[in-house]
């Protein structure tokens, strides 16, 4: 953002390049053209600011800026919600006594289409994980424990039996 003062603001919205070039050409007190507008400016007309778009952290260091995109798609929340789940039912395993080599069935309960689907699309992974014979979603296990969870996503219920 370039700001003219103190008649107003202007705000800019230039390439990236562009933007960089008008911003080191400020700082190093030089006057400036700007796109769109006759005439050169004065250094000292000018304030740089930046601010980041929504969704973008951003810190600034000598020399550069580190920016970060923290919005997380479909994929990524399907991949956390599978990890919570995997994450729970090891607690669920240890505080039930089991040995870290003993095999179990498990089921994961949810009205959750989303942890349905990203459940269905891991079976196979989460099954590994916990050494799990069967494991299955929103099936009828009479097991040992059994945990609540509350993901983003939706409410989940895990259990665990040994085989």
């Amino acid at each position: 953002y370039f700001t003219q003062l103190p008649k107003g603001c202007l705000h800019l919205e230039l390439d990236g390049d562009t933007m960089k070039t008008l911003a080191e050409a400020v700082e190093r007190g030089e006057n400036i053209s700007v796109p769109g507008f006759d005439g050169e400016f004065e250094p000292n007309v000018f304030e740089l600011r930046s601010e980041t778009k929504p969704g973008i952290a951003a810190a600034e260091f000598t020399g550069g800026v580190l920016a970060l995109d923290t919005n997380l798609d479909a994929e990524l929340k399907a991949e956390g919600a599978v990890r919570d789940i995997i994450r729970s039912f090891q607690v669920l395993r240890k505080d039930a006594g089991y040995k870290v080599e003993q095999r179990i069935v498990a089921d994961v309960r949810t009205g959750s289409e989303f942890i349905i689907n990203a459940v269905k699309n891991a079976l196979g992974h989460m099954a590994s994980e916990l050494l799990a014979d069967d494991l299955t979603v929103n099936g009828q296990l009479e097991g040992d424990r059994s945990t609540e969870l509350s993901l983003d996503e939706g409410d989940v219920t895990i259990t665990v039996r040994t085989v």
